[in-house]
């Protein structure tokens, strides 16, 4: 199965947004053009990883007691056709 086969965990909450757009994008294949609130939300998200980045703690816990923090973990169930992979 090809991963554009695979639906996103946006795409489930662009569905309930608007349905068509999904459509659009997984069956005719047209791609959504960037808007500026896309790329605004882009951008905060970037700025996010880098203040994690900076922080000393993580949610109250010294750097030395997490061992490790995963970011941007892609989760996928094939049996469902879903999956949590970021869209870059």
């Amino acid at each position: 199965m090809a991963d554009d086969d695979m639906l996103q965990v946006s795409d489930i909450t662009q569905y309930f947004y608007c349905p068509r757009k999904v459509y659009f994008m997984k069956t005719m294949g047209i791609q959504v053009k960037p808007r500026p609130k896309m790329d605004l939300g882009k951008e905060e998200h970037e700025r996010e990883h880098r203040r994690v980045k900076e922080r000393k703690t993580i949610y109250g816990f010294s750097e030395d007691e997490v061992k490790e923090v995963i970011h941007d973990l892609a989760i996928e169930n094939k049996f469902q056709n879903v999956s949590s992979q970021n869209e870059d």
